[in-house]
């Protein structure tokens, strides 16, 4: 067995102890009813292949919080690994082994953080471990800015294991210290802050300071852009119809296409000063009417709206979701002036509609117009 697989093995026996009791039970009783259900055993699937995805993430947070690298390093494929990150434009390749990424990326930034539970904090994840993954997550206060901030990851697998991820984040969640190097490191109460919220944090690893409107880099990287999307037929055909929808502007076949209690994130749902709040907090919709509303208002001038096209998919109709290139008003806008780089988690209804909906993408690569333009629409709509 290679160790891919060895690695895959012992990664998924938490998954199968953790649900097989419930699916054991229930196939005793099929079992002696003699009255199999395929739209029974087609749930069961569905939902143990959700519980999965969500506890092989659960773990590979809890190891990166952890500081454990060979944990860490365990959820991650052998060869073919790309580390990359969308909004500072950098690792662009080439691919590496599991030693080269993990242990020489991973590892001095595990030292520099130094102490353990205080890294990254698992969110959410939707996807299918045969295809790819969307995952969320929250760095904390101290890792590489004064102030926590949200993250979403575009996950391709293989073997179920990582190979290839891509950061997607928003430099607008981030304090005034962090955007510009000068100022209030926080602005509003953060409960993860270790020193309270009106006190400068030590950071573990700075980035580097944010730049309203341009590169943070003097060159910075396009991302490499493989051919072949690793997601299944159906979601290619979903999101080929979803995004379409939004690319066009037309807002009520969108909402057709999500449930009534739909919740729905995006980071321009937000409608104060920079520093929003993570875990969502701040940037959330709950129902189609709310959804409606923003969208209503405020489609047009998205960039993950009107003019924007799919650059990538990723898992299957169990989950998954899309990143995507902004068009139209922001075809020049973004760190190589070629439109934002954006990502879209998308979570599934047993009926096929969108039950969750979560967009994340740098919101200080458009200009101060374009930010305020979606501010005035969207507050003239509540």
């Amino acid at each position: 067995m290679s160790n891919d697989l060895n690695r895959r093995a012992l990664l998924a026996a938490g998954a199968v102890s953790a649900i097989g009791a419930s699916l054991l039970s229930e196939a005793r009783v099929e079992a002696l009813t003699g009255n199999p259900n395929p739209a029974c055993e087609d749930l069961r699937n569905r939902e143990a292949q959700q519980k999965e995805v969500e506890l092989f993430f659960r773990s590979y947070y809890a190891a990166k919080d952890d500081l454990d690298i060979a944990a860490f390093a365990a959820h991650w494929a052998s060869t073919g690994l790309l580390v990359q990150d969308h909004m500072l434009g950098v690792n662009c390749g080439p691919p590496g082994d599991n030693q080269t990424v993990i242990a020489g990326t991973f590892g001095p930034l595990f030292q520099a953080v130094g102490t353990p539970g205080r890294f990254s904090k698992f969110v959410h994840a939707t996807g299918d471990l045969r295809y790819g993954v969307m995952s969320e997550f929250v760095d904390v206060p101290g890792t590489f800015f004064a102030r926590g901030f949200d993250l979403m990851t575009a996950n391709e697998m293989q073997g179920g294991l990582i190979q290839r991820y891509t950061d997607h984040w928003d430099s607008m969640q981030l304090a005034q210290v962090d955007l510009t190097g000068a100022g209030d490191p926080t602005t509003t109460v953060d409960l993860l802050s270790p020193t309270g919220p009106f006190v400068s944090v030590p950071v573990a690893a700075q980035l580097a300071p944010m730049h309203p409107n341009g590169p943070r880099f003097a060159a910075p990287c396009a991302p490499t852009k493989p051919t072949k999307n690793p997601a299944s037929d159906g979601l290619m055909e979903f999101v080929s119809k979803f995004h379409g929808a939004l690319a066009r502007g037309d807002y009520n076949a969108v909402l057709n296409m999500m449930t009534e209690d739909c919740i729905f994130i995006h980071p321009l749902v937000f409608r104060n000063s920079p520093g929003y709040r993570t875990f969502n907090a701040d940037t959330t919709l709950k129902g189609k009417d709310a959804i409606a509303a923003f969208l209503r208002a405020v489609l047009a001038l998205l960039p993950d709206g009107e003019n924007s096209y799919v650059t990538r998919v990723l898992g299957s109709l169990i989950g998954g979701g899309y990143q995507s290139q902004s068009g139209g008003i922001y075809a020049k806008e973004g760190l190589t002036r070629e439109g934002i780089f954006m990502a879209t988690a998308l979570d599934f209804a047993l009926d096929g509609r969108v039950c969750r909906m979560s967009v994340k993408f740098d919101t200080y690569q458009m200009t101060s117009a374009q930010r305020l333009a979606i501010k005035q629409a969207w507050a003239s709509a509540c």
